[in-house]
Parts: structure tokens; sequence; C-alpha cells
């Protein structure tokens, strides 16, 4: 299994008969090879696709990492020994990765001494993703819960707050967008801003 911060890979297999034991004929050598458990090689010949042995063959690939970032290739051997010389992933499409959106609840106050809580609700364009939400900035006596998005506690200190709150899939991918007061929120990718949160002082 090999983790990717990028949901579409490519994946650039280099096979080659160059061990000791390297076979000289065709037919010698086969395998099948399979990524997140689809077959893209089957009865491979090493020694047929390169027309010799110590020759090197590259197999490209495209593939999409799963829900926990990985990509899963495995080389299951017909006859012999399965092979391969080196492994390499890439993204495809340079930054690429997943969107994740969060829905601003509009502008907010609260009260120093009386309990606050506010849901940040956020979706990912891949399916499965689990996010983690993170605040900076939030006002004294507040804090967001990483696993739900959950805003709670009772404000403190009385003033206006900028916030932002990034809510992250597992690829990591991330993007920011503000808009305006206490626990405002608009979307771009994986980060939401939550800018000028206004707490009034108990009367």
């Amino acid at each position: 299994m090999y983790p990717t911060s990028a949901q579409r890979t490519a994946i650039r297999t280099t096979i080659a008969d160059a061990l000791t034991a390297a076979r000289t004929t065709a037919g010698s050598r086969t395998f099948n090879v399979l990524i997140n458990g689809t077959q893209v090689l089957t009865n491979f010949d090493i020694f047929a696709a390169a027309g010799g042995e110590y020759i090197a063959v590259i197999e490209p690939f495209t593939a999409t990492a799963s829900s926990t970032g990985t990509v899963t290739i495995q080389f299951v051997t017909v006859k012999d020994n399965a092979q391969v010389n080196g492994i390499e992933i890439s993204p495809v499409g340079g930054s690429g990765g997943d969107t994740v959106t969060v829905t601003g609840p509009g502008n907010q106050a609260g009260t120093v001494g009386t309990a606050a809580s506010l849901q940040i609700h956020a979706s990912d364009s891949a399916s499965g993703q689990t996010l983690t939400y993170t605040a900076t900035g939030l006002p004294a006596g507040l804090s967001i819960n990483s696993g739900t998005g959950l805003i709670t506690g009772t404000p403190t200190t009385a003033g206006t707050s900028t916030v932002t709150v990034t809510a992250t899939d597992i690829t990591g991918a991330a993007g920011t967008r503000c808009s305006s007061r206490i626990f405002s929120t608009a979307s771009s990718e994986d980060c939401a801003c939550i800018q000028a949160s206004t707490i009034a002082a108990s009367s």
C-alpha cells in the first residue's frame, strides 16, 4: 500500500528481468498486476515485453486513491516469481485533489457568560472522506470539536474576533475564503474563514 495526498495518481512501474537467475526465454516468468483490486496486467511476460533480459519495461497506469489516501498494488505470480524494480507515484493534473465545501451559517453574536453553540457544516467532493476541523482566533472560552465541527463554550471576554476554521480531508488539499462576523463561514476547497465575531459584555 502506498500513501498519497492526491485523489488521482499516475503510476509507473519499472520491470526488468535482471535477477541473478534472469529468465532468458519468453514465457519463463509471468505474473498479474492489480491496482486497488483491479487487474491491470494479465500474464505479463517481462522477457517478451522487453525483447530480452536486462532490459527495462515501463508500464504506466492511473488510479484513484482510497478514502484512506492509499493506492494498493499487488503482484501475483503465475509462473516463477513476480518481479518489479521500481514504482513511481505522482499526482495527476498538478495540484488535483478533493474539494471540501463549508456552508456559511451567517453572522453570529454572543454574550459574555452565556453558552454558545454553532455547528459548522462541510462536505467533500469525494465520497467516504473523513473531515477534521480546526479553528484559530475563536473568542476566549469557545472551542471546536475536531471530529464534528461543532463550536461550543461560554464566551469570557467582550470584543470582536477574526476566526479561521479549516475542514481538511485525508488527502490534505487546502484552500481559504473569508466572510464577515463571528462564526460566519464561506467555502473554498478544504478551508473556510470565520471572520469578525462580536461578543457583547454581559448586562
